[in-house]
């Protein structure tokens, strides 16, 4: 081979091994957060929402994290924990009653399991409410538009319809019904602001106290600046972007690392604080932190004064906010 042709092999290779390096580096961050990910809310479907692995996976898991569920194998043992395998990574979820699911890491132990309300009894359809003000056959045409899915475009699971506390229509897809709990997803986010507004109301946090993490009380650091307002509306301008691909910081807050919050108090910032809107589910759950240390500081103490401030007034007695 003539020296021009070892010279143009040489470039090739070099140009495929740098092309090589970020997408390994792409697949280290991506494939532990990948079967986090599967692990932890096939736990919560399976063990939480009675839901069978399978049809768990196919509504939540699998449109996730395309390619890497082709190789993904799932078991469950002792009736509460459930591990997800994909190429040589794996991830322990375990399920404990009053708690949900919780993601495992290595050796680490999980507090037990702790008491729950009785279930209310769901709300019958309200009969004559529905025939007084609605019309009955538009309201079934409705529901049917709803649970339509073209092409596999939308898959709605349960509606309720309430009017003036009267429960008038309700449809669930098949394997539901008005008991089975389904994931609050980024509804939790409003959850977690009410829970910060009830903690102000009692003086147990200052919305626009700097510093709100002891993480960050080093006044010399910027992010000494952040308040509880900043984390609640996400302009905190911390490094926690939310690209969903599975290599952000976001996703290994979520599902590669035993506490996200520390995980996340450690970052550093992007952006001038209070200067940017930037959303981040990794700022909800700082957030969440600073109200557990208000509360107790413990699992057990938040949970109870979760349960006392929100959901025993509201009745929500099969609510469940799965910690890490």
């Amino acid at each position: 081979m003539s020296r021009t042709g070892w010279l143009i092999g040489l470039g090739v290779l070099a140009a495929i091994f740098v092309a090589a390096v970020p997408v390994v580096d792409f697949a280290r961050k991506a494939g532990p957060t990948g079967v986090g990910l599967a692990a932890k809310h096939l736990c919560s479907l399976h063990f939480v929402s009675g839901l069978p692995i399978e049809q768990a996976r196919a509504l939540y898991v699998d449109p996730f994290v395309q390619p890497l569920t082709r190789w993904m194998e799932v078991t469950t043992a002792g009736g509460d924990t459930l591990t997800a395998r994909a190429l040589g990574w794996e991830s322990v979820a375990r399920h404990r009653e009053g708690y949900g699911c919780t993601l495992v890491f290595g050796d680490g132990e999980l507090q037990p399991a702790r008491a729950i309300p009785a279930p209310v009894a769901p709300d019958p359809v309200d009969e004559e409410a529905r025939e007084r003000r609605y019309d009955a056959r538009a309201l079934t045409a409705a529901l049917d538009a709803v649970f339509e899915n073209p092409e596999g475009q939308r898959n709605t699971l349960a509606v309720a319809i309430y009017d003036h506390d009267r429960l008038v229509a309700e449809r669930y897809a098949e394997g539901l019904d008005a008991t089975t709990a389904l994931p609050g997803w980024s509804m939790t986010k409003s959850v977690t602001a009410t829970l910060a507004g009830i903690a102000v109301a009692q003086g147990r946090l200052d919305p626009d106290a700097p510093g709100v993490l002891p993480e960050w009380a080093d006044t010399d650091d910027p992010r000494a600046a952040i308040t509880l307002d900043h984390l609640l509306r996400m302009t905190s301008g911390m490094n926690l972007v939310e690209t969903q691909t599975g290599a952000d910081v976001n996703s290994r807050l979520l599902f590669g690392e035993p506490d996200g919050a520390a995980f996340g108090a450690r970052q550093p910032l992007l952006y001038d604080v209070g200067s940017t809107f930037d959303y981040m589910s990794g700022s909800t759950v700082l957030a969440s932190r600073a109200i557990r240390d208000v509360t107790g500081g413990s699992l057990a103490a938040s949970h109870d004064w979760i349960e006392q401030v929100l959901f025993e007034p509201l009745g929500m007695s099969t609510a469940r906010l799965e910690p890490d």
